[in-house]
């Protein structure tokens, strides 16, 4: 329960999903489909434990996505003892505002400052997610199987519930 509500505290999500099936023919499923989702990351906030301490209150800004996809996707059954399914899916993930960007130079000095408004594009990733699986029956109770897919990840969760500090006030 606490890591979850944890996970709730960081991030909200918002999706949208239709799928859709037609059978082509008795040996032919063709599945295709769309997925929208709309995300807001609040990365975390650094709070003093007292009024007197030597730390001042950091809030993180809010990071804001949204990503989207279509895919089509057939399922077929080459014979009694062979099955396919094959199929791509093409993704989308955009970063958008408000934020503020910087660039930094080689002795970590900001050099540059960007501020996008909301709703803002800031940088856009793309790219297709080919997939096959195949299946071969050897009997009843035995069968061999194979896949390959290729995905695109752009988010990666990080989550520290620990930190240390490594000095003393005297």
């Amino acid at each position: 329960k606490v890591g979850r509500d944890l996970f709730e505290k960081f991030y909200r999500g918002y999706t949208v999903k239709q799928d859709f099936t037609r059978f082509l023919n008795p040996r032919n499923e063709f599945y295709f489909g769309y997925q929208g989702s709309y995300q807001i990351f609040a990365p975390g906030t650094f709070e003093p434990l007292e009024n007197a301490s030597v730390f001042i209150p950091v809030v993180l800004d809010k990071i804001y996505g949204l990503e989207n996809a279509l895919y089509l996707s057939n399922r077929q059954k080459i014979s009694e003892l062979l099955s396919l399914e094959y199929g791509i899916r093409y993704s989308i993930y955009t970063n958008l505002g408000p934020a503020t960007i910087y660039d930094y130079d080689s002795a970590y000095q900001v050099t540059d400052t960007t501020i996008y408004s909301r709703s803002q594009h800031i940088i856009t990733y793309h790219g297709p997610e080919p997939r096959l699986s195949a299946r071969y029956l050897l009997n009843e109770f035995s069968s061999i199987k194979m896949s390959y897919n290729h995905m695109r990840q752009y988010l990666h969760l990080i989550l520290n519930s620990s930190s240390t500090l490594t000095f003393c006030l005297r």
